[in-house]
């Protein structure tokens, strides 16, 4: 019993690997991909100062998370 207990514990932990090298891949994919996207300028919308006035409220109501 003991055996199949460590063997389900190094199982688990070689699942975990995978799965945050994984995580890491999507994330610098993404990263590449937001980089050659061209990003949307504010002032193409109807009321850039409204939307910007709400992001402001917005991000000192809930703050973003530092990476």
């Amino acid at each position: 019993m003991l055996f199949l207990m460590n063997k389900t514990a190094t199982d688990n932990a070689t699942i975990l690997r995978e799965v945050r090298a994984l995580s890491h891949e999507i994330k610098s994919l993404r990263r590449e991909v937001a980089i050659v996207l061209p990003t949307e300028s504010i002032r193409e919308f109807a009321h850039p100062k409204r939307i910007l006035a709400s992001y402001r409220r917005a991000t000192k109501k809930f703050p973003p998370r530092r990476a």
